[in-house]
């Protein structure tokens, strides 16, 4: 009798690395998608849809990248975490990006991702001059520069967005809208045409629009992608907790810094904006009106 052939070995990674990443991907039910905000942003900053990718965050990834000395491993269409990553953190958002560049150009050796091919700052239609144009062999030490390049921009790129600038001009404060002096009816209250303190206490945080759905890539058949799912014979990809991602050249701090936004007139609630409301003082500035017109009704009414 002839005895049936046996699978091919995990590769890219040592044996027992290959050994314990196998074990982590041969439970389904460990496998979780990406969070959606991981998602919208890398789906933007990579140029296509990854909700296909899923997670194994388990003991048997903590293992499998211990035993491969990496903070994360991609195979197939997983990424096998280690212990602590926050993927709400730009390292995190960063590593994760590192991983699906390897998932997409397994896919499509050519793909370049779109944070590279528009760099920051460029103007449109430039080129980058110090990135080299993949190679459809994906020879492994260009492609791991290439997802190390993508790791440093999504990270520097989400650490921006969480950064407040160090400084903004001061805006002098423009004529108050509400009236002043004793004669007032409203006393220290807002005036009529003006929003109360506590409704405007926190700056208004703008809503960014999603990231337009990237076009559906056709899902190629088992018999053409037998390791699409990270099954015997994968490639395994490791983040390296040794390696220093490092940005492209013209990542470097821009000219000059850009204009502040126009600011429009100040219509008397930017200026509380800056100070939390005295509710104590708000409440017995209320009741004293209330005080007044009480009295005025009651002397109406003799």
């Amino acid at each position: 009798m002839g005895q049936s052939p046996q699978p091919h070995p995990l590769t890219g990674v040592s044996e027992g690395a290959a050994q314990a990443t196998g074990r982590a991907l041969a439970r389904p039910e460990a496998r979780e998608p990406l969070p959606l905000g991981a998602q919208a942003a890398l789906s933007r900053a990579l140029g296509a849809d990854v909700g296909h990718v899923r997670l194994i965050r388990d003991a048997h990834a903590a293992a499998a990248t211990a035993e491969a000395a990496a903070d994360a491993l991609a195979v197939g269409d997983a990424v096998l975490l280690s212990p602590g990553q926050d993927l709400a953190s730009p390292r995190g958002l960063g590593l994760l990006a590192h991983e699906l560049t390897h998932i997409l150009r397994d896919r499509d050796p050519s793909f370049v991702p779109a944070v590279l091919r528009a760099p920051a700052g460029a103007a449109p239609g430039r080129s980058s001059p110090q990135l080299a144009t993949p190679t459809p062999s994906g020879a492994p030490a260009d492609e791991e520069t290439l997802a190390e390049q993508v790791e440093a921009r999504v990270s520097a790129q989400s650490a921006a967005r969480l950064t407040p600038p160090l400084s903004s001009p001061a805006t002098p404060a423009g004529p108050a809208l509400r009236a002043s002096g004793p004669t007032a009816p409203w006393g220290d209250l807002p005036a009529p045409w003006e929003p109360l303190p506590f409704w405007d206490d926190a700056p208004a945080v703008p809503v960014r629009p999603g990231p337009p759905r990237p076009a559906a890539r056709p899902s190629a058949p088992a018999s053409a992608a037998p390791t699409a799912a990270g099954g015997p014979g994968a490639v395994v990809r490791a983040a390296s907790t040794s390696r220093s991602p490092a940005a492209p050249a013209q990542e470097a701090a821009p000219a000059s810094s850009p204009e502040p936004a126009a600011r429009g007139p100040d219509t008397g609630s930017s200026r509380r904006q800056g100070r939390a409301p005295d509710l104590d003082r708000l409440a017995e500035q209320v009741y004293a009106v209330l005080k007044r017109r009480l009295a005025t009704e009651m002397r109406r009414d003799r």
